[in-house]
């Protein structure tokens, strides 16, 4: 049985975690330094495990 915790995010989800407007995210995407996405029935969702790995990689490249 799968657990209720959400295995993706939509892109206005996402922007609203991180504090970034969408115009922001999808610049970021398209300069290929935004996380991986994928297409789910029509809509452009972010996969969690691909989301946190993006984060601390993000994270590790500020400090």
């Amino acid at each position: 049985m799968l657990s209720s915790e959400k295995l993706m995010f939509s892109v206005p989800e996402v922007c609203e975690a991180l504090g970034v407007s969408r115009t922001t995210f999808y610049g970021l995407r398209r300069q290929g330094r935004g996380p991986k996405m994928v297409r789910l029935g029509g809509r452009s969702m972010v996969p969690k495990a691909d989301l946190t790995e993006w984060v601390e990689q993000t994270r590790q490249t500020a400090t």
